[in-house]
């Protein structure tokens, strides 16, 4: 019986899937990883260069840009997921009178960082494997 299930899952796999399963899969991480840290670091460098001069937005936009390149980098990655989150959630709160954060971007932080929460850095991050 598991046999039959699973030359039945390998079958359904290979016909919905147009990539070998062990060749790409590794990148998705990389790639999830890579996009979330770089809209954060964009985010940090629109908010705190760009439109508020003060130490306080200024400091605001290095935390975010060093959560953004832990990301990137893969290193200390389900902190930097839990801290992406958080600023995600509150960066609406610490707009203040500035322009707000679209909705939809901070949709996609918060899933992109959730998702790395559950699954962790994946092959080619510097995090050590647990």
């Amino acid at each position: 019986h598991s046999d039959a299930c699973t030359c039945y899952y390998s079958a359904m796999y290979s016909v919905l899937n147009i990539f070998p399963i062990l060749f790409l899969a590794p990148l998705g991480y990389l790639v999830l990883r890579v996009m979330c840290g770089i809209v954060l670091i964009a985010l940090a460098r629109t908010r705190a260069w760009h439109e508020g001069s003060s130490l306080l937005y200024k400091g605001w936009g290095v935390g975010v840009s060093g959560v953004g390149i832990l990301l990137i980098l893969g290193l200390f990655t389900q902190i930097a997921a839990i801290l992406a989150v958080l600023l995600a959630l509150i960066a609406q709160k610490a707009a203040g009178t500035q322009t707000p954060i679209p909705y939809s971007t901070r949709l996609l932080i918060i899933g992109c960082a959730l998702t790395l929460l559950v699954t962790g850095a994946g092959a080619f991050a510097i995090d050590l494997p647990v």
